[in-house]
């Protein structure tokens, strides 16, 4: 992994708003964010160690692929435009989880520290986080399976 810095704020806030945790959020919010995040590049069969300076952080694919493995299968293939590891922001990262590079990639890095100062900074930011998880989790409803049963 070697730390980059390529991109302008309005870039990564271009970037941020294509992703859809941000979709719901004005402009403005997600440039708070975009100001706050680093740029990484990594080469690949790197691993992304989930302990590692990056692994409790949100990646926003610029370019390249990875391989998300959960229990040694392969679960997701994020390239670019796509984000991995959004879940750090709010917990603790999944223990069997491993993130394999597949080719050189490229990406925006958001720390949980500091996604937590722009929430502690700004509350209306929080409340619009608050509001795009929300819709986030009512949207994965349409991917559970049938229960059979009647409610």
């Amino acid at each position: 992994m070697k730390e980059i810095q390529t991109l302008s704020i309005m870039e990564k806030t271009l970037l941020l708003l294509e992703w859809e945790f941000f979709k719901p959020l004005a402009s403005d919010e997600v440039a708070l964010i975009a100001a706050r995040t680093g740029e990484v590049e990594y080469e690949a069969g790197e691993i992304i160690d989930p302990e590692g300076p990056t692994g409790s952080s949100l990646h926003i694919l610029v370019k390249g692929s990875v391989e998300i493995l959960v229990d040694g299968r392969p679960f997701r293939r994020p390239g670019p435009g796509d984000g991995f590891g959004g879940t750090a922001l709010l917990g603790r990262v999944v223990a069997d989880e491993e993130l394999r590079v597949l080719e050189p990639a490229h990406a925006l890095v958001l720390s949980r520290e500091e996604f937590e100062r722009a929430v502690a900074d700004h509350p209306d930011f929080a409340l619009a986080c608050i509001r795009a998880l929300f819709e986030a989790v009512r949207g994965q409803r349409d991917l559970l399976p049938e229960s059979g049963g009647e409610a």
